[in-house]
């Protein structure tokens, strides 16, 4: 029998029961900042946790917490189970000397029936710009503009600026990506979730929030960084979760979960999300026989 209803919607409700425990978080500031994601990650445990009280439930989060021999493991631990070839470490090019990745908000792992910890969550942070409108060109990369186009007035005022150019956070947050999600889809899922916000994650339904600024109406459009996530992610669309796979032709293709747009995300909005994913994840392992 599963340990949970294999339909349960998202983002998740309060009457659900998950934020009536004694270990929730409560009158918590209703916005988080990128670096507190792990504080996010968290709560979204405490509560699973005092769900789950006869369940091992860890967390993993310091710098280069999880390594290419850890992906090995994990991946061999599949293909022992299922009488397949091991991957021989030794056959793989600097795998003692690659660094470790790193996920902005840490891995969560439920210990299964044979003691194997499975990843239940990983999480990213991405911020970039502003949330209330785009980020004029610095003092600095202004002087460098003004020095190649001499028409530039080196003494305009940052507000009658540009906005600068666009950061490359996605593309750090793609590359864990496909480091985790050669692990757990091996075994039908994959729970990896990015949330991104900032400027230049805009749409064009959030024009009202910075149409006071002076080239607004350049940016009057959805922003151009929201396809090149979609394109990176198996063109699925994006705010939603994607767990347990989704189909793409005659396959079954395991997108990132992302969730994208200016305005910063609640914390109430994160927790859904996190628990909905470690829900789902521990569903599907529990419906393979990974769990006891």
């Amino acid at each position: 029998m599963l340990l949970f209803d294999t339909m349960i919607q998202y983002p998740m409700r309060k009457q659900a029961g998950f934020y009536n425990q004694d270990s929730t978080v409560k009158n918590v500031v209703s916005k988080v900042q990128e670096s507190d994601i792990v504080f996010t990650v968290k709560s979204a445990l405490s509560i699973l946790q005092a769900y789950l009280p006869d369940n091992e439930i860890t967390y993993l989060n310091k710098r280069g917490c999880w390594t290419a021999k850890d992906s090995v493991n994990y991946i061999n631990h599949f293909h022992t189970k299922n009488n397949l070839d091991v991957v021989d470490p030794n056959t793989l090019d600097s795998i003692d000397s690659a660094d470790g990745v790193s996920p902005d908000g840490g891995i969560c792992f439920i210990t299964g029936k044979d003691g194997f910890k499975h990843i239940i969550l990983v999480s990213e942070a991405k911020h970039q710009g502003r949330h209330d409108g785009y980020t004029p060109i610095s003092d600095s990369a202004w002087l460098k503009e003004c020095a190649k186009n001499p028409k530039l007035d080196p003494n305009l005022p940052i507000e009658e600026r540009p906005k600068q150019a666009n950061g490359n956070a996605i593309e750090r947050a793609f590359k864990n990506s496909n480091t985790f999600q050669g692990l757990t889809s091996i075994y039908g899922y994959f729970p990896y979730v990015i949330f991104c916000d900032g400027f230049d994650f805009r749409t064009k339904d959030e024009y009202n929030l910075f149409s006071h600024q002076k080239f607004a109406s350049r940016y009057n459009t959805d922003s151009p960084i929201r396809m090149r996530l979609v394109s990176g992610n198996y063109f699925m669309p994006l705010n939603n979760v994607y767990v347990l796979g989704a189909k793409r032709g005659f396959s079954t293709v395991y997108p990132a979960s992302i969730y994208a747009r200016m305005k910063k995300w609640e914390y109430q909005e994160m927790v859904d999300v996190f628990l909905g994913v470690m829900l789902l994840s521990i569903n599907h392992l529990e419906s393979i026989g990974e769990l006891g």
